[in-house]
């Protein structure tokens, strides 16, 4: 798992590790930043259990594989949340949480 943060300030991008750490930081308004995750991808078995498990015909599978990739990270529900908040519609706090609770049984951290 890899993660780049770029922060642009005056054009001039640059790298800040440990930014993911100050995510709703009011001391961080000063830039324009944003959070690019490599993604894990799905297995059927996960896949089946969202579906299942969330009682929907089409899974949102780019919620769910970011969702895994920062479980396996160690981010809990609400960094999750906080840190792809972001992303757009589908991306609030009750269905990261109902995709970290399926996902939690078969992400090995």
């Amino acid at each position: 798992m890899q993660f780049t943060i770029e922060v642009k300030r005056r054009n001039q991008p640059e790298v800040v590790p440990g930014l993911l750490e100050h995510v709703g930081d009011k001391r961080m308004d000063g830039g324009e930043w944003s959070l690019k995750v490599m993604q894990a991808p799905l297995t059927v078995q996960e896949a089946s259990a969202l579906k299942s498990g969330l009682g929907v015909q089409a899974v949102n599978i780019s919620r769910a594989t970011k969702v895994k990739s920062l479980m396996l990270v160690g981010k809990n529900p609400l960094q999750i949340y906080l840190a792809l908040k972001g992303c757009g519609r589908g991306y609030g706090l009750s269905s990261v949480k109902h995709d970290y609770a399926i996902l939690n049984r078969f992400v090995k951290r």
